[in-house]
């Protein structure tokens, strides 16, 4: 299941609450990888990254990595702000 499959299918189960969603968007998050200010922040990065002479498998699974945290946090406070 892709994040955006998992957050969508989760907002549809009407018996969570606001804090519950937040709870449940930060705790996708990988710990092993850092978050970045905001999303465009942390794209910017990756394609940094990506276009880089020998970029390593690995080099490009972390900045994704990082991306994913950086959007699932992004949403969370998303829905702090409504």
């Amino acid at each position: 299941m892709t994040l955006l499959v998992g957050v969508t299918l989760l907002m549809q189960e009407k018996y969570m609450n606001k804090q519950e969603y937040k709870d449940h968007l930060r705790g996708l998050k990988n710990g092993m990888f850092s978050v970045r200010k905001d999303c465009t922040e942390a794209f910017d990065y990756a394609l940094e990254i990506a276009k880089a002479e020998g970029m390593t498998p690995a080099a490009m699974t972390t900045v994704l990595m990082v991306y994913q945290n950086t959007l699932l946090e992004s949403l969370a406070k998303s829905i702090e702000v409504e």
